[in-house]
Order: structure tokens, then C-alpha cells, then sequence
């Protein structure tokens, strides 16, 4: 069951924002899926897929590649696609600090520089960002359960 907080606590906005670089976290090792260069075996190999037992179906090391691209690629649009809902000095915000891929990085000083703000501004536009997009996740719940996140 998901309803919208109407007044969020600090501690619910905090969980909320957890959850949010959690994924994150994921749309970082989704681009690492992506960015590698897996080449297919010279020989086919099979394995034996739990999850397709009634089925009795195997897949190849190439076919499971190209899923796992599949997956990460659609994970990552469905991030950024959220991340279009947001503001544009927010969408910077979140895409510069926390998106862009590690070596093209931009320190927090040249992103404050770009939107003409302070630091201590950023910040508070950045936990504003984060939070919004915790509601577009769908990650805003009445009550979040602590032990949910603990276990994550």
C-alpha cells in the first residue's frame, strides 16, 4: 500500500533518501553491465535455470548476456525517464553529483558555479531533489518499515 506522505518526518525523509541512492547504486552497476564488452563463447554452453524449471529452458552465455544488457539498459531509462519529471536545476543536480558516469565527474563547487547558487543551497536543493524523486520511485509510504530498509 502506497500513500503519499503529506507531512514527512525527517527520519521518514531520511529512509525515503536511503532508498533513493540505493538506486543509484543499481543504475552504477547497470552501466558497468553495459559498458562491458562480454564476447560470446566459441562453443555453446548451457546451464540449467532454476526460475524456468516447468519450462525445462536453458539459455547460452550469449543469450543471458544480452538479457542482462537488456535489463540493465531498461533499468536505466526508467531512472532517467523519472528523472525528467524533476526540475532542471534539480535534474542537474541529481544527473552531475550522482548519475554521470565516475570519470566525467564535475566537483560540487563548478555544479553551484552553473546554477548561480551556494553550496549550502545545493544541498538543500539536492535533499529536496532526492526527495521528490523518492515519490516518483514510488518509495513514499504512510509509514515506512525500518526493518525493510535494514534488511536491503
Amino acid at each position: 500500500m502506497h500513500l503519499l506522505l503529506l507531512e514527512p518526518t525527517k527520519e521518514q525523509e531520511n529512509l525515503l533518501i536511503k532508498k533513493v541512492l540505493k538506486e543509484f547504486k543499481k543504475y552504477e552497476r547497470s552501466l558497468w553491465v553495459l559498458e562491458e564488452k562480454q564476447y560470446p563463447k566459441i562453443t555453446s554452453t548451457y546451464t540449467y535455470d532454476e526460475s524456468q524449471r516447468p519450462l525445462y529452458f536453458s539459455h547460452s552465455s550469449t543469450e543471458s548476456t544480452v538479457l542482462a544488457n537488456i535489463e540493465a539498459y531498461e533499468f536505466c531509462v526508467s531512472i532517467l525517464k523519472k528523472l525528467e519529471r524533476l526540475k532542471p536545476e534539480h535534474r542537474i543536480i541529481i544527473y552531475e553529483y550522482y548519475l554521470r558516469p565516475e570519470k566525467e565527474k564535475r566537483s560540487v563547487s563548478s555544479i553551484c558555479e552553473e546554477l548561480h547558487v551556494t553550496e549550502s543551497h545545493f544541498h538543500r536543493m539536492k535533499r529536496t531533489a532526492l526527495i521528490i524523486l523518492g515519490y516518483a520511485m514510488g518509495f513514499a509510504v504512510e509509514e515506512i518499515d525500518e526493518s525493510e530498509t535494514e534488511n536491503d
